[in-house]
């Protein structure tokens, strides 16, 4: 926004307020008494709307001159940053994109593994009532996440030695496929509360399902990468 822009928005609406004003002028010693117009009534609230008029131009030109300020001064370095995270976050040997991945990873694998039989979910919704969201039986599959998860971690780390791409990303393909067959045994096991009400279960069959269609995605994005590496040296 062009700072003549915002000068013409705020001269536009001081010219307004000043109309007003002058309105309100006229009406007080212009118009005369014999018209028996109620002159303090119309004069009162004309004054009323120009106080409201220059609040407006006051809280206007506040914003106005902070996107002023944006535009300027921000846009361009906070774009220009917002870039440098993307190409960050895109580059599998960046060490800033495997930091944040090792920590959200051991940050899941910590709640998992310590408070799995903790996790609530509500089952009636009229009352309330919050139960366990799994059964013991789902005490199986948390040393499988933990592995995991660790070769998850172990997979990221590859890309910081001086190994080819193509063994991390040949990693990451053996975990997607974890991933699938863990989640297929999960939909199977289905190791949740059985005092769900039917829409709950439906829900988590269904998400277990997506996570199925997704992991199926996962795994042929990342042989496409793979093939990529080995045939083009980079992915």
């Amino acid at each position: 926004m062009e700072k003549s822009a915002i000068v013409k928005v705020i001269v536009s609406l001081g010219g307004l307020a000043l109309a007003f004003a002058l309105t309100a002028v006229v009406f007080q010693y212009v118009v005369p008494d014999a018209a028996g117009l109620p002159k303090d009534s119309i004069v009162s609230t004309i004054i009323t709307v120009v106080g409201a008029m220059a609040l407006a131009i006051v809280v206007i030109s506040i914003i106005l001159s902070i996107l002023y300020i944006y535009d300027s001064r921000l846009k361009k370095p906070y774009e220009d940053r917002l870039k440098g995270v993307k190409r960050e976050m895109e580059n599998s040997s960046s060490f800033w994109r495997i930091a944040l991945l090792t920590i959200v990873t051991l940050a899941w694998m910590a709640v998992l593994y310590f408070f799995w039989r903790d996790i609530p979910i509500m089952v009636e919704m009229h009352s309330g009532t919050l139960q366990p969201l799994f059964t013991e039986n789902f005490a199986v599959f948390v040393p499988i996440f933990m592995a995991l998860g660790a070769g998850m971690i172990i997979a990221n780390l590859l890309y910081l030695l001086p190994l080819g791409k193509w063994i991390p990303s040949l990693c990451e393909v053996a975990m997607s496929i974890v991933s699938l067959v863990l989640f297929y045994w999960i939909l199977q096991v289905f190791p949740f509360n059985p005092d769900l009400p039917e829409m709950g279960k439906l829900g988590l069959a269904l998400l277990l399902v997506l996570a199925i269609v997704g992991s199926l995605i996962d795994i042929v994005g990342k042989l496409w990468k793979t093939l990529k590496i080995i045939i083009y040296g980079k992915d």
